[in-house]
């Protein structure tokens, strides 16, 4: 559409774009170029303070929003209506996408295990605005006077997944398998060899242009337009179309458009008076013979190329690849790739040296080198530091950095944090805890503590209530933001069972911050030794199958959903420490079966909120709501056998030591309180360790002349046994 001449972005679009988790930045008034240097805006986000100023000073800019890790996004941009066609053709999902002045801006949430660069070519007409890039942003203004609008708004729209076709040409470099047709700038179809290779060599350019580091962009850029100036001149290309493409991708890389265009002109005007034909681009030749080139080598050349970005990790017997945000494990074995490409490379291209045998000789020695191994204590050392796709949160702080290969973080978050209020989850809380502020509170603070690898409160957090309460819908969105961050485990590594587990279901609790588990059967137990030992803070041995045990420090915190709370034999101090019963008990009159879905376009701002919660619960301790406290008393009260057979069968004054109850009637009527209330009533021994819990120890007495164990101070309130009131003698048996 065209736009109203006093149309331009304002306050309130700037403040929406921030609350979808974007960087931005200031463009110049109805054009695509920064009106500012914004090269610092790629890893650091723009403040409040410096948003209001530059509105101050240009009310009518545009607004650019910066893509990349900052902002947790990369976009397809697709500059004509063939190159929509192409891409529609491949299979694109729904995700927010912008209606821009020649064609379509397609926004995907960026992947947490890879590194999206700007990239020009993948496809005719067909850009990636990836690390060090920025798109322009809905409302801003086209040079050619139309408007960017969105199509579909992220408001109702969360970012989706890059398809896997395009993954495909970002990681592989994969060529198209079908084209549009498309139209060259004079309306002739591509047809002589001639041609392909000057669109070849232009899109090769453009390349190198796009992954050129600052401070020799401009070199470059005059570089490309003085080559690609010399195939124009033989009339391969067309000259408005090379220079719009290298504009287009000069600006991505935070360019000037006053030295853009005169570098542009500059380079051109040399190229244009040396014409020459396309060529194709030749391996340069120049390796050393097979028989020089030795697996050290090898090695050795792949430690100068990629010596940051690969760690070998001898606990697991793994390599990981540094992504840009995180260490991850290299899944699809690309070192090996790299140092087949560095064998042909370095012996000129000789099959021997390539072969598998020395490929593998060499990956042997970069295991031993010291820039590459490490063990498991070099991973996440930190427990307040939380990776994420904007970088790394100190969550002691609330302060986001550049990511860093030297924290060793192997997990990220879904999203990065982002300002704003998430509406709908606020709203969904409030009514799923009853309207309890305090209760809302609480549970933030937990979900902060859950970003943390601190264990310090040694907790379990049981949520329990009848289905449709909402207690999944908030667990999936916890665990959802988290990301690599929180596993799902099975329930029966935390109930009672008959054999041991396998050590390698333990192995899979080690790295994560969240643990859950749901769906608890009525009339389970849980496995107490274990779970003191998973929440106690101390170290756990495990083992993945086929490999050597190894110690971890559990760093998760343990959230068990479920409809029936299992039953505990020890109710004591320690246990009502560990223990977090946490009610969800409203069950909403009409409950939206989409809500869950609809709170991922608010996992930024909820991220923020979570992080709130952590500084609060950091500063001052996790303070329990009542809520929690008086659920937590209740289910205790039901756990505690003894005490309730005490308080309703018994009478107690320690101060009678003519009231003596002998251990075995204790426990035999003890037995029938616990089968008339369908509970297993344990062991003599058990009972005995119950009963010194409560504060009766036993101790031989003479009843009647003879010597039995028994309990003083104590009596049943109906005593068929004819013991009520017995004189004992006091002095010692031996």
């Amino acid at each position: 559409m065209t736009i109203d001449n006093h149309r331009h972005p304002e306050a309130k679009d700037w403040e929406d774009l921030r609350n979808h988790g974007y960087n931005v930045i200031p463009l110049k008034k109805g054009d695509k170029a920064p009106a500012i240097k914004w090269e610092k805006f790629k890893s650091e986000r723009a403040t409040d303070e410096q948003i209001l100023r530059w509105q101050e000073h240009s009310p009518d800019a545009n607004i650019g929003v910066v893509t990349g890790i900052i902002s947790g996004i990369f976009v397809l941009d697709l500059d004509s209506e063939e190159a929509l066609i192409e891409a529609e053709h491949r299979g694109l999902p729904q995700t927010p996408r912008v209606r821009t002045g020649k064609g379509q801006h397609i926004y995907f949430r960026y992947p947490p295990g890879a590194t999206v660069n700007n990239r020009t070519g993948i496809l005719p007409k067909t850009d990636i605005r990836g690390e060090g890039g920025y798109v322009v942003a809905p409302p801003s203004v086209h040079p050619n006077g139309t408007v960017y609008e969105w199509i579909t708004s992220p408001d109702g729209c969360p970012l989706a997944d890059a398809p896997e076709w395009l993954m495909k040409l970002l990681l592989e470099g994969a060529k198209p398998c079908f084209s549009a047709p498309s139209r060259v700038a004079r309306g002739s179809r591509v047809k002589s060899a001639n041609e392909r290779l000057a669109r070849a060599e232009l899109d090769n350019e453009l390349k190198k242009l796009s992954e050129t580091e600052e401070g020799s962009r401009n070199h470059q850029l005059n570089i490309a337009s003085m080559k690609l100036g010399q195939i124009v001149a033989s009339g391969a290309l067309d000259a408005d179309h090379v220079k719009s493409r290298l504009y287009d991708t000069a600006i991505s890389i935070g360019l000037e458009e006053r030295e853009i265009h005169a570098t542009i002109r500059s380079g051109f005007t040399k190229g244009l008076t040396e014409p020459r034909d396309p060529r194709p681009s030749n391996h340069r030749r120049n390796g050393r013979k097979g028989s020089e080139v030795s697996e050290d080598a090898i090695a050795r050349t792949f430690t100068q190329k990629f010596g940051h970005d690969y760690k070998f990790c001898h606990t697991r017997q793994r390599w990981f690849i540094w992504t840009g945000t995180h260490w991850k494990i290299d899944g699809k074995n690309s070192i090996v790739h790299r140092l087949r490409e560095i064998a042909r490379e370095e012996s000129d291209g000789s099959v021997a040296v390539s072969r598998s045998a020395v490929v593998k000789g060499s990956e042997t020695l970069l295991r031993a080198d010291p820039a590459h191994a490490v063990d498991s204590s070099f991973w996440d050392r930190d427990q307040w530091l939380l990776g994420t796709p904007a970088g790394t949160i100190d969550l002691r702080e609330g302060v986001l950095r550049p990511a860093q290969r030297g924290d060793g973080i192997t997990r990220v978050t879904a999203c990065g944090p982002a300002l704003g209020i998430p509406k709908l989850w606020l709203k969904f809380l409030l009514e799923a805890c009853g309207f309890d502020e305090d209760f809302v509170r609480y549970l933030r603070d937990v979900l902060g503590y859950a970003l943390t690898g601190d264990t310090s409160e040694h907790a379990l957090f049981f949520f329990y209530g009848s289905g449709g309460n909402g207690k999944s819908v908030f667990l999936n969105t916890a665990s959802g933001i988290l990301g690599d961050n929180a596993v799902t485990a099975s329930m029966d590594t935390f109930t009672a069972s008959y054999g041991d587990r396998h050590p390698t279901d333990l192995a899979m609790l080690d790295g994560p911050r969240l643990v859950s588990a749901s769906e608890t059967e009525e009339g389970r137990r849980w496995a107490e030794s274990r779970i003191k030992q998973l929440t106690g803070g101390d170290n756990i041995s495990a083992r993945f199958i086929r490999q050597d045990f190894f110690q971890f420090q559990p760093r998760f915190k343990l959230f068990i959903a479920g409809n029936h709370a299992p039953s505990l034999r020890n109710v004591d101090e320690a246990a009502r420490r560990r223990f977090h019963i946490i009610p969800f008990t409203y069950v909403p009159e009409n409950p939206d079966r989409e809500l869950e879905q609809k709170l991922k376009a608010e996992w930024p701002q909820i991220l923020n909120w979570m992080i709130e919660g952590c500084i609060d619960r950091y500063l001052w301790g996790l303070r329990q709501a009542d809520v929690v406290s008086a659920a937590t008393d209740e289910y205790f009260e039901e756990q505690d056998t003894i005490g309730r057979w005490l308080d309703e069968e018994c009478e107690i004054d320690l101060t009678r030591a003519d009231w003596v109850l002998p251990v075995s009637l204790a426990f035999d009527r003890f037995q029938r309180f616990s089968e008339r209330l369908g509970e297993r009533p344990g062991t003599s021994k058990r009972f005995g360790s119950s009963m010194a819990t409560h504060g009766f120890r036993s101790t031989s007495q003479r009843i009647e002349g003879h010597v039995a164990k028994a309990y003083v101070g104590i009596r049943l309130k109906e005593d068929p046994t004819g013991f009520e009131g017995l004189e004992c003698d006091d002095s010692p048996v031996l």
